[in-house]
């Protein structure tokens, strides 16, 4: 299933270029099989009276292309399913549904000593078991159904008949390949998972650091000495190599040792200032096993995504508070972003951009409205001036603007029929412009004039939408590849203070996910705080084992 295993020529060859077998079997590497077309009409047999059978294996198998896929037990097809299913470690597989051992008991039954309605039937076990092994590399483990994830987005449909011709045509390795994610942050995950799986399966162990402990470049301390094992003993090539660099005096905290521990920091979501302190020390003490979990519960979520973002996208992760445009599944911008605090989490769903709101008014939602906006009135009437805010009718809240002089403030209550509406201008909540994709959860990315949230590693601070570090690098973005309008209508709306929609003549998808993994294009692996506590809804299930 490795990557490097796509396509199918040698250095000089036409990759697009497949060389197809005779009709009749797959080219397995065997010697030709005179039975072929005997075992291929029994199967055709079978497929039109198992009203049980696949849908894929049934299009594929009643196609004028079909041949057979998996000639013997020894076939170089069937070999290369079990040696899939015996390295689904390396993609982080769960356990419970790939068993390695159910497909070499398929593959044993493909004997060419059985009668035609045997093999038949072995073909068709052993197609099942690929499908299910496809569907797995393809669109993930059952676990998104099976506990409460919160991960509102359909992933691509299960392998159909194609991934079977695939195999005919290509091999297993290539059929597998194709299927698995396309963005290139999955396959320098698998890399980091096996090397985290390296340090584990070699017996390798995480010393426990001094939690109540704290040291700063220059002191001289035996959590110094902890924290220099620890660090040496991680899988961060260039934090072993700052550990290992010392004068001999492990306890002293010399400028090496400053160095690694702020790389570590950075890659972790600590305030980088190399102060060896509670946080710090905290995320030291997470055990090898638990971050080789956490990498292969990520692979998973990578394969609950479409495997393809297309020739463009808006990826949100929601864990690590950034924000990625990507091109044919590339980042092209890059920005922080600030996401709901666990009480109000950002929800994970696929939508949509379709439209622009420059200078928008913000509709207080009913929770705020009653929880502080409320309050605050009726605790000082200047309030709704000082903050730029209307009272509009609940029944119309883009019209007109009522008097709050006329309105009982005393007697007030949630349920009154006003609500607050803050007017456009540099103040507004909302910034000056944000990103509508329609969705139930009433959720965009938007400008904001709260700017200090973005010098905190820690973002998840809103009630619920996303606010963008640089809203006007994704604004212009947006009009050079999805409005046909010059540049200088942007920046004249902006200026002009008046709310105006603007249309996308080319929508834009967006994906909210939420991966407490990164890893960048130098190998960095980035472990995110699982701020909504979802790693743990998951972390019970374990590897599948060769």
């Amino acid at each position: 299933m490795g990557t490097d295993m796509v396509g199918s020529g040698d250095g000089g060859e036409d990759p697009d270029r497949v060389e197809r077998p005779e009709p009749g079997v797959v080219d397995s590497g065997d010697d030709d099989d005179v039975d072929s077309e005997e075992v291929l009409a029994s199967v055709r047999t079978l497929v039109a009276s198992d009203s049980t059978l696949p849908d894929a294996a049934r299009d594929y198998y009643q196609s004028s292309d079909a041949r057979l896929l998996w000639g013997s037990a020894d076939s170089r097809s069937a070999r290369a399913l079990i040696e899939a299913a015996e390295s689904a470690p390396a993609e982080g597989l769960w356990a419970d549904e790939v068993d390695p051992s159910g497909i070499r008991d398929a593959t044993g039954r493909l004997d060419r000593s059985r009668g035609d309605s045997a093999r038949a039937a072995a073909e068709l076990d052993v197609s099942q078991e690929f499908l299910r092994l496809a569907a797995l590399v393809g669109g993930g483990s059952a676990v998104r159904d099976e506990v409460e994830v919160e991960w509102e987005m359909d992933g691509d449909p299960a392998p159909g008949a194609d991934a079977l011709a695939r195999v005919a045509n290509s091999g297993v390795d290539a059929a597998l390949d194709a299927l698995q994610p396309q963005h290139p942050v999955y396959d320098r995950m698998v890399s980091a998972l096996e090397r985290y799986r390296g340090l584990r399966d070699s017996a390798a162990t995480w010393p426990e650091i001094d939690s109540s402990a704290v040291a700063e470049p220059g002191d001289s301390a035996r959590v110094v000495a902890q924290v220099r094992a620890r660090l040496a003993a991680g899988a961060d090539p260039e934090e072993r190599r700052l550990a290992r660099r010392s004068s001999g005096q492990d306890a002293i905290y010399d400028p090496s040792l400053a160095e690694g521990i702020a790389h570590y920091q950075g890659r972790h979501g600590v305030v980088v200032d190399s102060v060896i302190g509670p946080e710090t020390v905290e995320m030291l003490n997470v055990s090898l096993e638990e971050r080789t979990e956490q990498l292969r519960i990520n692979l998973d979520r990578m394969r609950w995504l479409p495997r393809d973002f297309g020739e463009q996208a808006v990826l949100v992760n929601v864990a690590g508070f950034e924000l990625q445009v990507l091109e044919e599944n590339r980042p092209v911008l890059e920005m922080d972003v600030v996401v709901g605090q666990p009480e109000w989490r950002t929800r994970v769903f696929h939508d949509t951009i379709d439209h622009l709101v420059l200078n928008p008014y913000w509709h207080v939602p009913e929770s705020i409205e009653a929880e502080e906006t409320l309050p605050k009135v009726k605790a000082d009437r200047s309030y709704l001036r000082n903050a730029n805010m209307s009272v509009v009718p609940a029944d119309d809240n883009f019209g007109e603007p009522v008097d709050p002089a006329t309105i009982d403030w005393a007697s007030a209550t949630a349920d009154m029929p006003y609500d607050f509406r803050q007017e456009p201008g540099p103040e507004n909540a909302l910034g000056q412009v944000k990103f509508i994709f329609p969705n139930r959860h009433n959720i965009y990315l938007h400008d904001t004039p709260q700017r200090a949230a973005f010098q905190r590693d820690f973002r998840a601070v809103s009630h619920g939408c996303i606010r963008l570090e640089r809203p006007w690098d994704l604004a212009r973005y947006v009009y050079r590849s999805s409005i046909d309008e010059d540049m200088s209508e942007l920046d004249r709306i902006r200026s002009s203070r008046e709310r105006t929609r603007v249309e996308l003549d080319r929508p834009i998808p967006v994906y909210l996910v939420y991966l407490t993994n990164w890893v960048d294009e130098e190998g960095v692996v980035a472990f995110h705080d699982d701020v909504y506590n979802r790693d743990a809804r998951v972390d019970h299930r374990v590897e599948v084992g060769p």
